[in-house]
C-alpha cells in the first residue's frame, strides 16, 4: 500500500521555541529516498486552533504518521493527544514514534502508548527504511532500530550509532514556515540551531546519552552549506550549535574554522565544551572566527562529588577555564546542578561563592538532578524505589525537566532544597527576551523560571551573548 507519510510537530511546555531540527532531518532523507512527506506543524497555529487546522489536516486515506519527540515538558502526552485523534479518524493509519524519548524507553512505549512502532536511533537512517518496507507490505519489518508489538509481545532490536553523518543529517528547511521560526529568533536575538556532531567522549553517570557512547561528525563543509543558506535566504548572522562538545574533536574544529575562512562566511556564533577542552588554542582561534560564548557543565564545586559522577575535571582546572574565557572576550555560560544524593547546605553555600568569585552572576544555567532513562543515576534510581511512582508514569510525568523537582535523592526536604534552588537561581540565571509578537508569546509558558526575562524591545546588543 503507497501510505502517504506525515510528520508531526506538536507543542510542548517550554519557555523558549525551536525549530524542529528533528524532523526536518528527517524530512530531508525521506526527500532523499525520493518520499516526499507531508508536514503538520502546529507551533505556528495558535493554541486555541490546533486541533482544528491538526484534523483539517489529515489526509483522506490511512497513512503513516511519524512524530517526533524529546524526554520531558510533557511532550509524549502532547503527542498521545494527537495520535488519538488519528486512531479515532483513522484506524489504519500507522503510527510512529521516534526521537530521544522513544529512542531511550522503546519497549515501554509501544507497551503503554498510542503509537504503532518506535523508532530508535538516527531517524535519517531508519525511518526512510522502515517506510519503504510498509509500502512494500512488509507489515513486521526486521531492520535494526525498529520497535512494534508482534504474537503479544515488543520485539526489536537496537540501531547502530552513525559514525559519520552524511548529507542525511542535514536539514531541509523547505517544507516549513522559515519566516515563523526565523522572525522569532531575530526578534529575541538568539542565534539559529544547527548541528556539525552528535555524542560526547564523556561518561558522567548522570548524563542523558539515549544512543550510547560515541560521537558522529559531519562533514564540515556540510555544516557551512547549511549555515551559508540560512544567512544568503534568512538574514541570519549568529548561530547556535547545539552540539554536546562542538570542540571535543580538535582537528575537526579546526577543520571547519578553516573551511570557513576559505568560503568567507562571517558569521558570530555560541557552543558547548567540557571544560578539558578549553584551552588557549582552541579559544584563541575560535574567537578570532566569531566565538561569542561557551557553555560548559561544572556541574558541582565540591571535588568529591565531581569524581563521584565521573565528571573527570577538577574545579580548579573550571576556574581556570572560566579565566581563561573571559581573557579572550569569550562569555562563559556554566551549568551547575543541586541534588546529589550525599550533599548539605554547605554544597549549595559554596555554589554561590564560586559563582560571586568566579563573577558569574547572569551566565549560570542550575538544573535540579533529574534521573533520565538510558542513565547510570536513572538505574540507581529505580533499583532503589527512588522514582517514587510506576515506571512509565515517572517517564510520562516528566515535566518541566530540571527547573522543576522531579526526585529527591538527598536527605534533605523538599523545601529546603527549593530554597536553595531559588536563592542560587535568583543570583545565576541569565536574562532572555521574551518575544512581543503574539505568535511567539503564545507558546511560551511564562511562568518557567530558568531565565529572567525583559521585553524585546530592549536592544538585544544590550544583553550579551
Amino acid at each position: 500500500m503507497s501510505y502517504p507519510v506525515v510528520l508531526v510537530n506538536v507543542s510542548r511546555n517550554t519557555n523558549a521555541i525551536s525549530f524542529p531540527m528533528g524532523l526536518s532531518v528527517v524530512a530531508n532523507a525521506l526527500l532523499h529516498h525520493d518520499i516526499t512527506p507531508q508536514i503538520i506543524d502546529l507551533i505556528p497555529v495558535a493554541p486555541d486552533r490546533r486541533i482544528d487546522y491538526f484534523l483539517r489536516s489529515l489526509p483522506t486515506e490511512p497513512a503513516i504518521y511519524g512524530f517526533s519527540m524529546m524526554i520531558g515538558n510533557f511532550h509524549l502526552d502532547h503527542a498521545e493527544q494527537y495520535a488519538r485523534l488519528i486512531k479515532e479518524r483513522s484506524p489504519d493509519s500507522i503510527i510512529v514514534y521516534g526521537g530521544s524519548l522513544p529512542s531511550s524507553v522503546p519497549e515501554m512505549l509501544v507497551e503503554n502508548c498510542a503509537c504503532d512502532f518506535v523508532i530508535h536511533g538516527e531517524g535519517e537512517v531508519v525511518f526512510p527504511a522502515f517506510v519503504k518496507a510498509l509500502r512494500d507490505g512488509r507489515r513486521h519489518p526486521e531492520s535494526p532500530g525498529i520497535f512494534y508489538r508482534k504474537d503479544g509481545k515488543v520485539v526489536g532490536t537496537k540501531a547502530k550509532r552513525m559514525r559519520r553523518l552524511d548529507h542525511l543529517s542535514r536539514q531541509n528547511y523547505s517544507l516549513f514556515d522559515m519566516d515563523f521560526y526565523t522572525g522569532y529568533f531575530k526578534e529575541v536575538g538568539l542565534g539559529w540551531e544547527i548541528m556539525a556532531s552528535r555524542g560526547c567522549k564523556a561518561h558522567c553517570s548522570f548524563c542523558y546519552k539515549f544512543m550510547g557512547d560515541g560521537i558522529g561528525l559531519r562533514e564540515p563543509g556540510e555544516v557551512l552549506d547549511e549555515i551559508q543558506h540560512i544567512m544568503d535566504n534568512y538574514g541570519m548572522k549568529k548561530f547556535y550549535f547545539v552540539d554536546e562538545n562542538f570542540m571535543q574533536v580538535k582537528k575537526y574544529f579546526f577543520s571547519f574554522l578553516e573551511e570557513k575562512t576559505k568560503r568567507g562566511l562571517e558569521f558570530e556564533f555560541i557552543a558547548s565544551s567540557r571544560i578539558d577542552e578549553i584551552d588557549e588554542e582552541r579559544v584563541g582561534i575560535a574567537k578570532q572566527h566569531g566565538l561569542l560564548a561557551l557553555t560548559t557543565g561544572v556541574e558541582s564545586v565540591n571535588q568529591a562529588t565531581l569524581n563521584a559522577i565521573d565528571k573527570r575535571i577538577d574545579v580548579a582546572d573550571a576556574e581556570r577555564a572560566i579565566a581563561l574565557l573571559r581573557r579572550h572576550g569569550v562569555r562563559p555560560h556554566v551549568n551547575l546542578i543541586m541534588g546529589f544524593e550525599w550533599e548539605t547546605e554547605d554544597d549549595y553555600k559554596a555554589m554561590l561563592d564560586f559563582i560571586e568569585r568566579n563573577g558569574l552572576k547572569g551566565t549560570v544555567k542550575l538544573s535540579y538532578l533529574t534521573p533520565l532513562p538510558a542513565t547510570r543515576l536513572y538505574d540507581d534510581a529505580k533499583s532503589r524505589d527512588k522514582l517514587g511512582k510506576p515506571e512509565f508514569e515517572y517517564v510520562r510525568t516528566l515535566g518541566n525537566l530540571y527547573w522543576e523537582l522531579m526526585v529527591n535523592m538527598t536527605t534533605m526536604p523538599d523545601e529546603l532544597l527549593k530554597r536553595y534552588y531559588a536563592l542560587i537561581s535568583d543570583v545565576g540565571k541569565e536574562t532572555r527576551a521574551l518575544p512581543v509578537t503574539p505568535a511567539y508569546r503564545q507558546n511560551l509558558n511564562e511562568d518557567l523560571v530558568m531565565y529572567k526575562t525583559i521585553s524585546a524591545t530592549t536592544p538585544v546588543a544590550t544583553m550579551g551573548a
